[in-house]
């Protein structure tokens, strides 16, 4: 099966849609007009040919870069699992950068402000943090399913709540609720 040809003009979009995601931006500079740009992005993202010529760009894009699920996952855990105290020498002082291990540079930000002084020279400061921590732990748990948003039952048949389950949904009838028993000695007394 050959893959359909885009037009010039398609071809371009998937090029600009590339560089920042934004169809309608993407359709103005492809040259589609600024006025239909908007339903021009949508309806092109909707196009199964130009769907696929960009899933495919964006695909080796990531292989170029060697970006793979196990080296997110390790930038994560990285970050999630610094310790600070691999930032500095036994006496206090802040490690040079090549002294501190790569996984702990991984986790690092680092802001550098440069300026000059009262006289003109350059001056330059430093500032090292920790990218956001609770962040990389709350993703690496959802990865690994720890954070559920909904409740999961499973079990044997005999679990008590999934017959209930059942029951409720329908799915088994031979359960009687109590009050089904209750309800008929109350009508025979009456």
């Amino acid at each position: 099966m050959t893959k359909p040809k885009l037009t010039a003009r398609q071809a371009m979009f998937v090029s600009e849609f590339l560089v920042d995601g934004n169809a309608t931006a993407a359709a103005k500079r492809a040259g589609y007009s600024a006025k239909t740009a908007k339903a021009i992005g949508a309806e092109n993202l909707a196009k199964p040919a130009i769907a696929a010529a960009i899933a495919e760009a964006q695909t080796k894009r990531l292989e170029r870069n060697d970006v793979t699920a196990e080296r997110v996952i390790a930038q994560l855990a990285a970050i999630a699992f610094a310790d600070p105290r691999k930032l500095f020498t036994p006496d206090g002082r802040l490690k040079p950068l090549d002294e501190i291990d790569a996984d702990t540079r991984a986790a690092l930000v680092i802001e550098v402000t440069e300026g000059t002084d009262a006289d003109g020279n350059p001056t330059f400061s430093r500032k090292v943090k920790f990218a956001e921590k609770l962040r990389a732990l709350e993703m690496l748990g959802k990865h690994l399913g720890l954070f559920r948003d909904r409740l999961e039952i499973a079990g044997s048949a005999e679990n008590p709540i999934q017959i209930l389950i059942q029951r409720i949904n329908g799915q088994n009838s031979s359960i009687r609720p109590v009050l089904e028993g209750v309800v008929e000695e109350y009508d025979r007394a009456a």
